[in-house]
């Protein structure tokens, strides 16, 4: 394996005391051979990588000004010639030698052609000519391969001479605006989509050419140029067919030159004079145009009155854009050896989460029971253990759960019998104050306060009740309560402290009267208890009961979900599957249990039960609790100072008055009263017990998920292990192109290494 930790970028600043220097100029070229075959074989589809390409407008000048350049002859005719990337590889060198060869990045299409179809095409100085038939056939080649109008794949030129500038262009096709007859409708967004790729590299300098005889906001290049280089840092325009502007335009092209006619571009404009199609039809040499564009430029005013000779000549371009590659080159090169190490990790670390594909049915079962145990290792890190990811602030899933039974206690005990001696508002209620008993609704609950319609600072005054009208009661300074009365007047209510409040049992009187047994009237109806019990436990009780279990149901299935996840079965969906159909089963089944349990549990609390002595304690507290606030009120002693004494006599008739205020109770409210008191006392046991038992219930499907998951997993058979792991076809797509994408890395990372470079090793750094 290929260790990416020696290559190192290179620092920033080691070019500035080198520039000029031969050493640095080699270093840079050997980084620049680098960049080109990284970009062949098919790099920069992963990394961004520095490169000038030729864009423009067909018939713009863009192959003219590339024959120019590098002093070859390319395709060229009326229509569009570029049909795919052709790279253009310049070196100087004391030999002529040329070599045409195509590089498919695509791979094949419905069968077509592989790229070692094509047999690289090498010429001497005699074969120049033949340059341009062979770039012709490369491109037609690479068209029938991937059958498509225009290409990504390139057509790879490489070009040694001795008038060479070392320097790399790339041609692309041209703009196209409108089809023509026979033309595929896709072949304008096509090219369009290709130049797009180019266009947003921001390693990328668009050598934008233009046609002088344009208006230059027309051109569609420089629109796109703008909007993907705002700062037109990475632009540079070149104005080509100076011959062909009309008379007295000269002007308008001149400024636009000089920067003068718009926002100037940060590297400027450049003008060449380039072969037209009459030019090549009456076989102008190359050379003979480079003589001529000097001369044109020399000679035609207004061109030869500027004094910034730099600004016109292929001569001059070529200058320009050596200087340009060495810069960008040396700008690049420290981010894109990072780039390769990170994308090198990153690959890597996706292809070892895919996994390879078992090949035998007993290496199947070795990997299905190796998954299978981290599933349940994930699953019970998540149930039992409460494990969280170190970046994620969500609760864990028991502290999930115990939130959810704490929200189901909360309101089991808020229900009517878990307190159902104490009123609410609109409730009948009654309290001993004093020698008086008074009875009235519950108007306002404050600060613990009860304040009722029937007792006001001015005493008790019983309320008769029409129906028609309601009283309503309204807070102010935060502590007193006003009642508005039927005939309009506002009288303030006197507060009952909770301790001495009751609710009215008389809400039980016709419940009494519709079962009346034939006996003594002098005891509480046991059936009435028994039905009023089982009532209230179904309507209250069920529904928080169900949703705590069907929250619990799903708070353990998205744990099994996140489990699987985990487990990494990314590339086995129908493992995957698999284990959520079975975990969705079993956590059903186990819920369905519980259901059962659930509803036994209430058809027990329905029938009213129990040996906890506490039971005797509450009903006797709730007997004697009003008894004993009527007392307090009637002694006054929450006003006495400490250590007080009342004089027995005093007591004595605060007792008797309490006791014959009792006496004005009928046998009906007696029956009732002692009826409530039972209910309470019974409530207050039994819903302890709905709130422990209800959530235990719950808590037990988590602890017994894995062991009857155990009992179904493993039954697997062979044949259906085998459908499980099977890999779908863009999983296996996927992992031949992380694989390709690694080999390509590591071609990259040992060319740097057999380069020496960011390695500390060269001598130019």
């Amino acid at each position: 394996m290929l260790g990416l930790g020696d290559v190192q970028p290179i620092p920033p600043d080691t070019p500035t005391y080198l520039e000029g220097n031969e050493e640095y100029h080699h270093f840079i070229q050997q980084i620049r051979t680098f960049i080109d075959r990284m970009m062949v074989c098919g790099l920069d589809k992963y990394i961004a990588l520095p490169m000038i390409a030729v864009m423009g407008d067909t018939s713009s000048g863009k192959s003219a000004l590339l024959s120019n350049t590098a002093e070859i002859e390319l395709p060229s005719a009326h229509t569009l010639t570029t049909r795919c990337p052709i790279m253009i590889k310049m070196k100087t060198s004391d030999t002529w030698s040329a070599k045409i060869s195509v590089k498919l990045r695509q791979g094949t299409a419905n069968g077509g052609e592989n790229a070692t179809d094509f047999n690289d095409i090498n010429l001497d100085k005699n074969g120049w000519s033949r340059i341009r038939e062979s770039i012709a056939l490369a491109q037609d080649f690479i068209l029938r391969t991937t059958r498509k109008p225009v290409a990504r794949d390139v057509v790879d030129v490489e070009i040694h001479a001795p008038y060479c500038v070392d320097l790399t262009l790339i041609d692309l096709p041209g703009i196209v605006r409108s089809t023509g007859r026979g033309e595929s409708e896709s072949l304008s967004p096509e090219i369009q989509a290709l130049i797009n790729d180019y266009l947003n590299n921001d390693r990328c300098v668009i050598l934008a050419v233009h046609p002088a005889n344009v208006d230059f906001h027309n051109s569609q290049i420089m629109q796109d140029a703008k909007k993907v280089d705002p700062q037109t840092r990475r632009t540079l325009p070149v104005i080509t067919k100076p011959d062909l502007i009309d008379n007295g335009a000269e002007g308008g092209v001149m400024d636009l030159l000089l920067g003068k006619k718009m926002d100037g571009f940060d590297r400027g404009f450049h003008m060449i004079k380039s072969r037209g199609q009459s030019d090549l039809d009456r076989g102008l040499s190359i050379r003979q145009g480079l003589e001529d564009e000097e001369r044109f430029f020399r000679q035609t005013d207004p061109w030869n009155r500027v004094a910034d000779r730099s600004l016109f000549g292929t001569s001059e371009l070529r200058r320009k854009l050596g200087a340009l590659q060495m810069e960008i080159i040396k700008d690049s090169f420290p981010g894109i050896v990072e780039e390769v190490k990170q994308q090198h990790t990153e690959a890597k670390c996706i292809l070892n989460s895919m996994g390879s594909l078992p090949d035998s049915a007993s290496a199947r079962r070795g990997f299905f029971h190796l998954k299978i145990e981290e599933f349940f290792q994930r699953l019970k890190e998540q149930i039992i253990d409460g494990k969280v990811p170190s970046s994620s602030n969500a609760l864990s899933v028991p502290a999930q759960f115990f939130d959810m039974a704490e929200t189901f206690k909360s309101s089991i005990t808020s229900t009517r019998l878990a307190a159902i001696d104490r009123p609410v508002v609109d409730d009948g209620a009654e309290a001993v104050i004093g020698c008086t008993l008074i009875k009235g609704k519950v108007l306002k609950i404050l600060n613990g306060e009860f304040f009722l319609d029937s007792y006001t600072v001015k005493g008790y005054c019983p309320v008769e009740r029409d129906g028609k009208f309601k009283p309503t009661a309204t807070v102010f300074q935060g502590k007193h309560v006003n009642m508005k009365q039927s005939n309009g007047v506002n009288v303030e209510l006197q507060p009952i402290d909770a301790s001495c409040i009751n609710r009215d049992p008389e809400w039980l009187h016709p419940m009494l009267k519709q079962r009346m047994p034939l006996k003594l009237q002098m005891f509480p109806n046991d059936t009435i208890f028994i039905d009023i019990v089982a009532t209230l436990v179904d309507r209250e009780w069920k529904e928080p009961s169900t949703k705590l279990l069907k929250d619990s149901e799903e708070l353990l299935k998205n744990a099994c979900k996140t489990a699987a996840g985990q487990a990494g079965l990314h590339s086995y969906p129908l493992f995957k599957a698999f284990l959520y159909e079975l975990t969705h089963t079993v956590v059903g089944e186990l819920a369905d249990t519980t259901r059962s349990s659930i509803d036994h549990l209430f058809n027990v609390n329905q029938s009213p039960y129990s040996q906890n002595k506490d039971l005797v304690n509450e009903v006797v507290h709730h007997r004697t609790e009003d008894l004993e606030c009527a007392l307090e009120t009637a002694l006054n002693l929450k006003s006495l100072p400490q250590n007080s004494s009342i004089p027995v006599s005093t007591i004595a008739n605060a007792i008797k008055a309490v006791f014959e205020a009792r006496k004005n109770k009928s046998v009906m409210d007696i029956i009732a009263g002692d009826l409530q008191n039972a209910l309470a006392a019974y409530g207050k046991i039994a819903v302890t017990r709905i709130a422990d038992e209800v959530p235990m219930l719950c808590k037990n499907i988590f602890e017994t998920l894995e062991k009857e998951m155990r009992k179904r997993v493993f039954a697997v058979s062979d044949m259906e292990l085998e459908g499980l792991l099977k890999m779908p076809a863009h999983v296996q797509s996927q992992i031949r192109e992380a694989k390709e994408k690694i080999e390509m890395l590591d071609q990259a990372v040992s060319m740097m290494k057999e380069l020496k470079l960011g390695t500390g090793e060269n001598p130019a750094m």
